[in-house]
């Protein structure tokens, strides 16, 4: 598992000698994150990796739902079996491993002939109402 020690990455528990770096921004400034039906893989770990962040909220659809980590393993015969061996976890430490739903829903129509963002202006609209944003 991946941690933080004194601005030190770490494996499990670990260092991973990387060295040590001051937290970009301090964390405090508002996100926003876009999600949709799309949003698969690695998107879904880095929406969970701004889960539980205070000043974030996330917009859109549910992701695809596999915000997991697979793993190579080389039988005997050669092939190889990919097996699901990892679920993201957000800051909080909840694991997740399904379909993950946004702080606000916004069905995107763009694809339907909209011609218009509703999921960016609805982001839009939440971050210039947050201190800070101008």
């Amino acid at each position: 598992m991946w941690s933080i020690e004194k601005g030190s990455p770490r494996l499990d528990g670990d260092s991973t000698g990387w060295g040590t770096s001051p937290p970009v921004g301090g964390g405090s400034a508002p996100a926003a994150v876009l999600t949709s039906r799309s949003t698969a893989s690695s998107g879904e770990a880095v929406t969970v990796a701004f889960r539980g962040r205070p000043h974030t909220r996330s917009f859109g659809e549910d992701t695809t739902g596999v915000p997991t980590g697979n793993a190579q393993h080389r039988l005997s015969d050669g092939a190889i079996l990919n097996l699901t061996e990892v679920k993201d976890a957000d800051r909080t430490g909840r694991a997740h491993d399904s379909p993950i739903p946004p702080d606000q829903p916004v069905v995107d129509n763009l694809g339907r002939g909209g011609s218009k963002d509703p999921v960016l202006d609805a982001a839009t609209q939440w971050l210039s109402e947050q201190p800070g944003c101008s």
